[in-house]
């Protein structure tokens, strides 16, 4: 694949290929992030009532795999973003802006640290 046209196709003419559907992909993205980032705040919400507990489960991974008929290792993930994105503001906000996809930001919540000028 060449530069100009590889897995994105020409940059000059990429934007332009679909009648708005190159648009609409990316608000839906964005869409997406923004109800994500919700979704992790009411994950930490709900793991400090510690209710999962009544369901039987060990911890809220356990409750949230089976609730949402995911990996226990993503939902391991999803636990860990949930609770550190209240420390990462800046890693929130690329989330809510589509900037950064929920993979991406449960990969580096668990390394990120907050920087005093970040707050």
């Amino acid at each position: 694949m060449s530069k100009a046209g590889g897995i994105m196709g020409n940059p000059t003419t990429a934007g332009r290929v679909g009648d708005g559907l190159v648009e609409a992909i990316d608000a839906l993205h964005i869409e997406i992030g923004c109800r994500q980032r919700k979704l992790l705040a009411y994950i930490a919400e709900y793991d400090k009532t510690g209710r999962w507990r009544h369901h039987g489960c060990k911890d809220m991974a356990e409750w949230l795999s089976g609730r949402l008929g995911i990996t226990r290792w993503i939902a391991r993930r999803w636990v860990g973003a949930a609770h550190a994105l209240a420390a990462l503001p800046r890693l929130a906000a690329a989330l809510e802006a589509g900037t950064l996809c929920l993979d991406k930001v449960a990969e580096l919540a668990r390394f990120a640290t907050l920087r005093p000028n970040d707050s």
